[in-house]
């Protein structure tokens, strides 16, 4: 299990340099897609889109936070506006860096369960699978953005003790139902499982998340 500095420096920014890994495919030909990618796993790209776009988003939810006193009301007015650039800067790194350890632990997590089960089992596979899956989310959270630019209103992002419509409703967003598509392929792709089996263990982690945020 390792990723080599190499295999992001020899990696061409053209994700159609493989046969049918394009654009076109990932949308509508995506079990071709990710087929073409785990013969030849690439990842500079959604991994370049996942730290970018979340860094952007962090920065205007912080900036905002920060700016309406919704982010640590309790902490002093005075010291947030001399602190401001610091601290958007600190909340904006905590946020990048625990997106990546959070992706790169389900991956780890994937790989030594699929290690157990299944042969030539590679980590840079499931981690090159696992981001271009993870588009749909990239995307979301673009559209999220372009919604703080124009509106300056968190409010729908702070909903710290959700209702069970809430936690449903948030599994059948599209983007994420599209995830959960790419997440199924994926599993396929990489174990050789059937397609019901994939999706069947791809739906439990949405119903077990549900059942974590109606118990915390």
């Amino acid at each position: 299990m390792h990723l080599r500095v190499s295999d992001f420096l020899e990696e061409k920014l053209n994700i159609s340099s493989v046969k049918n890994v394009s654009v076109y495919n990932f949308l509508v030909k995506p079990f071709e897609f990710f087929k073409a990618l785990n013969k030849e796993p690439k990842f500079f790209i959604p991994l370049l889109l996942m730290i970018v776009i979340n860094f952007v988003f962090s920065i205007f939810v912080s900036y905002i936070s920060y700016g309406n006193g919704s982010l640590n009301s309790n902490m002093n007015n005075q010291f947030i506006q001399d602190n401001k650039i610091l601290l958007i800067s600190i909340t904006t790194g905590v946020s990048v860096i625990g997106q990546l350890i959070t992706t790169i632990g389900m991956c780890v997590f994937l790989y030594f369960v699929f290690s157990l089960f299944f042969n030539n089992i590679k980590f840079r596979n499931i981690f090159s699978l696992m981001l271009y899956a993870k588009i749909p989310e990239f995307i979301y959270t673009i559209t999220l953005t372009i919604f703080l630019a124009i509106t300056k209103d968190i409010s729908s992002l702070n909903n710290i003790d959700p209702t069970m419509l809430d936690s449903i409703s948030k599994i059948f967003n599209p983007f994420n139902v599209w995830h959960l598509i790419l997440f199924g392929i994926s599993i396929h792709t990489l174990t050789n499982m059937s397609k019901k089996k994939s999706f069947f263990i791809v739906s439990l982690f949405p119903i077990l998340n549900l059942i974590l945020e109606q118990l915390i």
